[in-house]
């Protein structure tokens, strides 16, 4: 349970750090604000559809990557 705190921990500390990077002004926003900013319903809506792209993307590199194995696996045998 210590392990999966730290991995979270490390991610939330990178994603941020990639916020704030990417939204240089938002340093000085309290929780309140910054919650007020990533729900904001277009860019809610906007970013889910995003995730979704990227997700259903990864999907199909991974499947393609498995064919990719099989293939090699078949022409090896």
């Amino acid at each position: 349970k210590q392990e999966e705190r730290k991995k979270r921990d490390r991610r939330l500390y990178e994603k941020g750090a990639v916020f704030e990077s990417i939204f240089i002004e938002s340093k000085d926003f309290t929780k309140d604000e910054f919650y007020q900013l990533i729900t904001f319903p277009n860019i809610k809506e906007e970013v889910n559809q995003k995730i979704l792209k990227i997700i259903e993307k990864r999907k199909e590199n991974q499947n393609q990557n498995t064919e990719n194995q099989e293939e090699e696996t078949d022409i090896e045998e």
